[in-house]
């Protein structure tokens, strides 16, 4: 079995940092619900693409669960998904032209639903988003996870990135709902941007906080008594 792949942790973080982004500098202010009271309008251009983070992590999904249970098996709900457990074979079992016809046919069906949800998001934050910088986030997606499996980024092949890789759950659950309620509580004493600063960093301290003691006692626990199972049915 090869060794742990460290880019995916980085990629898993970035992937996190992009929708924490949306959410403070886009989704919150522009949504239809609005939930925050605090214009990020000079950061709109770019940060409007960061729920594409959630995208880049369905791939990181497939191609991590497939490591870790190392079985082909067939998921209906995400193109990402798919392509990430192929990309996954290619980098176990080398180019296979199968396997790369898989991944361009799911980076065919991932533009075409990408595109197709412009008409949603402009309707529902009312900003306009370019099919075209969102089919090259996309494609980018697509071909850093392709590099990783053919190992063309071995030069990112870190130890020190599954720090960042470890956060991304934790960070999830963690920053809209409180990040947001901070953000709308302490606007009116602090420059705006010094205070997304803040309120950033201080949601991935929570994120390492809730990491160390509660993902990791817990999966120990969880493993142990996985371990008890299975030896007492083998």
């Amino acid at each position: 079995m090869k060794k742990r792949v460290y880019q995916i942790d980085l990629f898993r973080f970035f992937a996190a940092f992009f929708v924490v982004v949306f959410h403070y500098t886009f989704a919150a202010f522009n949504a239809k619900e609005k939930t925050l009271f605090i214009d990020y309008q000079e950061f709109e251009f770019f940060s409007k693409y960061g729920y594409l983070g959630v995208d880049l992590f369905f791939m990181i999904s497939g191609f991590v669960i497939l490591k870790i249970i190392n079985s082909v098996f067939i998921l209906k709900f995400s193109s990402y998904f798919i392509a990430g457990m192929l990309l996954y074979r290619i980098y176990t079992e080398g180019i296979k032209a199968k396997y790369i016809i898989g991944v361009l046919f799911c980076l065919a069906l991932s533009l075409y639903y990408a595109i197709n949800r412009i008409t949603y998001l402009e309707s529902y934050y009312s900003s306009n988003f370019s099919y075209i910088i969102i089919s090259g986030i996309v494609f980018t997606f697509y071909l850093l996870m392709y590099l990783v499996s053919v190992n063309k980024l071995n030069f990112l092949n870190k130890e020190f990135f599954l720090k960042l890789g470890i956060l991304t759950y934790s960070l999830y659950l963690v920053h809209q709902v409180v990040g947001i309620i901070m953000l709308n509580s302490l606007k009116d004493y602090m420059d705006k941007n010094l205070l997304l600063l803040l309120i950033i960093t201080l949601m991935f301290l929570v994120s390492y906080l809730v990491n160390l003691l509660v993902e990791k006692p817990l999966s120990k626990k969880m493993k142990l008594k996985l371990d008890i199972i299975i030896k007492n049915k083998l």
